[in-house]
């Protein structure tokens, strides 16, 4: 099945940050052109637990990552995306 974004879209878009997150501009950025394609994004809580990765944001009760790879070298990048990989199956980068 090819999953994409467009099944989880919303007729309006919104951002909910809970009050304990504090995104980093890149991810709010995203989550600001998603939320003005219809998009409803809200951020997830970093867990409190010992080395728990948390994924970044849900979108349609599904946990994405965000990235932003600023890399020169593709290892770094692709570093990057696996350490991504072990919070969300669902990554976005831009």
């Amino acid at each position: 099945m090819i999953y994409s974004l467009a099944m989880k879209r919303k007729l309006e878009g919104s951002i909910i940050i809970p009050a304990n997150v504090s995104p980093w501009d890149h991810e709010l950025k995203t989550a600001q052109a998603l939320a003005q394609h219809g998009y409803v994004v809200e951020f997830v809580a970093v867990s409190s637990s010992h080395k728990v990765k948390t994924a970044d944001v849900t979108i349609g009760g599904e946990l994405y990552e965000m990235k932003s790879p600023l890399a020169s070298k593709l290892s770094a990048i692709e570093r990057n995306l696996k350490r991504a990989y072990r919070q969300s199956t669902l990554i976005l980068a831009g």
